[in-house]
């Protein structure tokens, strides 16, 4: 029963992310899901440590955009909802919603992706809609010194906005590694 379940659920998420950018990342998606089904602990704690590491990641990107690296459309995406990461917490996480400072995660994450904007909009001009990441995408940009120290600026606060990310994800492993396996269970129904 809960195989069917996850695969409904895993197809439903792939419909909707073909709808949404052709698809690329139903693989994520399946991997987090198939993670979760009858997790225990230890694999519970290894999905919260590959969820810092793919944050980083992107939180990389971001410091690779500035120094004008042409990157691929899902390498800097604006929206909470569409770096791997938030596509995590928005679905499977939302397992782990109940754990105390898990749900401060969310404010956190959408702050770091509003500084992200922040960083885009000073590259690349004010008002821009995400859409203009079209144009970006492929070819080299020169930032001008002034808007890349400016952006660099911007990127310090990202960074800090990050390293509360990881520290809150660090808090949430300690309390799933001190519960005993059944009231782990009561997360992974």
């Amino acid at each position: 029963m809960k195989n069917a379940a996850l695969k409904i659920v895993r197809r439903y998420f792939c419909f909707l992310l073909t709808l949404s950018e052709g698809g690329g990342s139903c693989g994520i998606i399946s991997k987090f899901l198939n993670r979760f089904l009858e997790m225990d602990k230890k694999e519970a704690v290894k999905t919260l440590r590959d969820a810092v590491i793919s944050h980083k990641k992107w939180v990389a990107n971001a410091h690779a955009l500035i120094e004008g690296v042409p990157l691929e459309k899902d390498k800097v995406p604006v929206n909470p909802t569409e770096c791997e990461f938030g596509r995590w917490y928005y679905t499977v996480g939302q397992n782990l919603n109940e754990l105390p400072g898990f749900k401060d995660i969310e404010e956190a994450h959408d702050n770091l992706h509003n500084t992200y904007m922040e960083i885009f909009s000073i590259l690349f001009g004010e008002g821009r809609e995400p859409s203009f990441f079209s144009k970006l995408f492929g070819r080299s940009h020169k930032v001008i010194t002034e808007k890349r120290e400016e952006a660099m600026a911007k990127y310090y606060i990202l960074e800090e906005q990050s390293k509360v990310i990881i520290a809150q994800l660090g808090q949430i492993e300690k309390v799933i590694s001190a519960m005993g396996d059944k009231q782990f269970q009561k997360y992974n129904p």
